[in-house]
C-alpha cells in the first residue's frame, strides 16, 4: 500500500517558509484553522468568554494573519511583541489576546526542538525584532489556538499543540 501524502491548507506563504495547518490523526481535523476561522468572522467563544468581542477579534485576525505572512517572508516576527517560543520547539504568533500555537519541520515527518534564545549579544541576527526566535525550518504548522488569560500559557494549551504537533508529523512518516 502506498501513502498518499497530506495536502495541508496553506495560511500563507513566503521566501522563507510555508505557513499551514497542523492536521489531527482524522487527516481533517484542524484546531488552529477552527480558531482562526472563528477569529475571521468575530465569532471565537474562547475570545468572547475571555472579553474579546466581534470587532476585536477580526482586528486580531488580520494583526495574525500580517505577522504570519511577515515571518513567511522575512523569517523573523514584524514586532518583538509578535512572537514567543514557549518549550519543546512549541512557539506561538500573538496578536492581541489570542495566541496561536506552533512548531517548525523540514516536511519529512522529523521535527528537531528549538528553543526560544535567551542571549541577544550571541544570537544569529541580533538586531532583528524578534532575535529571541531561533532559525526555524520551512515549514511551519500552526497546532491550536487560545485565549491569552495569564502572563504565561497554560500547561495544557502547550500540551495539546505538542499532541497535535506528534499527530501531524505522522502524516509526513513514509
Amino acid at each position: 500500500m502506498t501513502k498518499v501524502p497530506l495536502e495541508r491548507e496553506a495560511v500563507c506563504e513566503g521566501n522563507w517558509c510555508r505557513i499551514s495547518y497542523a492536521v489531527r490523526t482524522d487527516g481533517t481535523t484542524a484546531p488552529a484553522k477552527k480558531v482562526m476561522s472563528y477569529l475571521s468572522e468575530g465569532t471565537w467563544a474562547g475570545g468572547e468568554e475571555n472579553g474579546m468581542h466581534a470587532d476585536e477579534q477580526v482586528d486580531t485576525y488580520a494583526k495574525l494573519m500580517h505577522t504570519m505572512q511577515y515571518y513567511a517572508e522575512h523569517g523573523e516576527g514584524d514586532r518583538s511583541e509578535s512572537m514567543n517560543g514557549l518549550e519543546d520547539g512549541i512557539f506561538e504568533f500573538k496578536a492581541g489576546r489570542a495566541r496561536i500555537a506552533f512548531y517548525d519541520t523540514p516536511g519529512d515527518g522529523s521535527h528537531t526542538p528549538k528553543r526560544k534564545l535567551r542571549d541577544r549579544d550571541s544570537a544569529p541576527y541580533p538586531d532583528s525584532a524578534t532575535w529571541f526566535i531561533p532559525d526555524l525550518d520551512p515549514q511551519i504548522r500552526l497546532c491550536n489556538g487560545w485565549p491569552k488569560k495569564g502572563r504565561l500559557a497554560k500547561p495544557s494549551d502547550i500540551g495539546f499543540a505538542r499532541k497535535v504537533r506528534t499527530e501531524d508529523l505522522g502524516h509526513d512518516k513514509q
